[in-house]
């Protein structure tokens, strides 16, 4: 089985969050504000082939090109760019009732009203197992397996250079999932809500 899906999208935001960085007696604060507009038009694409039973991937692909326009601090910041992601999920289904879920994305770099955006690549790996007839699901999953998620901020002005690099790390979640009633466990993603 294989299904795959396409869209077109258009989008125009008004008052856009940005984060805004100064630097004042050696301390850069930053702040949200609300500056300008942003015109996006991008193109997503999204597909899931499972060739047997036991084995499924699912993939999907989004680009966008924006055009941010405004004036903050009584200066024009008019720019255009782009940004795309993509991202993979493998699901297989082990011996033993057990399913494998591994998953990687990419997110490209992208340019805001001050900073730089580096890009990002990361992988996800999840065991699921039921128990008790479907009535308990117990789930092991270890977010950024290769400790590689690394968000980075470059901050270029006149009149300051700011670096920020900030990484959460590998984190491990174990969770158990118990169904009452005639139902099944829902699954437990690990996943910050």
């Amino acid at each position: 089985k294989a299904s795959l899906n396409f869209s077109l999208y258009n989008r125009y935001t008004i008052e856009v969050v940005e984060r805004i960085s100064t630097f004042e007696n050696n301390v850069s604060t930053s702040r949200p504000e609300n500056v300008g507009t942003n015109t996006t038009t991008g193109f997503e694409a999204n597909g899931k082939y499972a060739p047997s039973k036991w084995f499924s991937i699912n993939g999907d692909f989004n680009i966008n090109y924006f055009s941010r326009k405004g004036i903050f601090e009584m200066t024009s910041f008019d720019f255009k760019g782009n940004r795309w992601a993509a991202s993979l999920t493998t699901k297989i289904k082990l011996p033993a009732e057990f399913d494998l879920e591994i998953s990687g994305d990419y997110r490209s770099k992208f340019k805001t009203i001050q900073n730089e955006i580096a890009d990002n690549l990361f992988a996800d790996l999840g065991l699921r197992k039921k128990i008790l007839k479907g009535k308990v699901i117990l789930n092991l999953s270890i977010r950024d397996v290769f400790a590689s998620r690394i968000d980075q901020t470059t901050t270029t002005q006149p009149e300051f250079y700011l670096f920020n690099s900030r990484q959460r790390g590998r984190f491990v979640t174990f969770g158990i999932s118990y169904g009452f009633g005639k139902g099944e466990a829902m699954q437990f993603s690990g996943q910050r809500r």
